[in-house]
């Protein structure tokens, strides 16, 4: 995930964009997106 993050394009882009250090915006992507899939799974879960 980390190098996808790096090797985006840098105009413009929310990892430009967002403060703190590299490591500090890579847990955050991180955190947002394994959260993300997991309410996911959740409802999903739910709804069968």
């Amino acid at each position: 995930m980390g190098e996808f993050i790096k090797n985006a394009p840098d105009e413009d882009s929310i990892w430009s964009r967002a403060s703190g250090s590299e490591w500090d915006r890579l847990a955050t992507s991180s955190m947002v997106m394994f959260g993300g899939l997991e309410t996911t799974v959740g409802m999903i879960g739910f709804s069968l």
